[in-house]
């Protein structure tokens, strides 16, 4: 056990010193290649687009928080 943790302590310093950080090291392997991008086709009903708009406001509502507790990490 002890063994695993001190090989686990040595490639973090490995990471810290290519990356300067860990947190640098996420974020640079972490990035997407591409953006998602939501595609609708047709008509929807206003209900759907409504709801979907709701939605998009609980996720920044929630990216927000997120931030505030635990920091920028992208």
């Amino acid at each position: 056990m002890r063994k695993d943790f001190l090989k686990l302590e040595r490639r973090a310093k490995e990471i810290e010193k290519q990356y300067g950080s860990l947190e640098n090291f996420v974020k640079s392997t972490t990035k997407a290649k591409s953006f998602h991008r939501m595609r609708i086709e047709g008509q929807m009903p206003d209900s759907v687009l409504l709801e979907m708009q709701e939605l998009e406001k609980i996720d920044l509502v929630d990216f927000e928080k997120f931030e505030k507790v635990y920091g920028e990490f992208g």
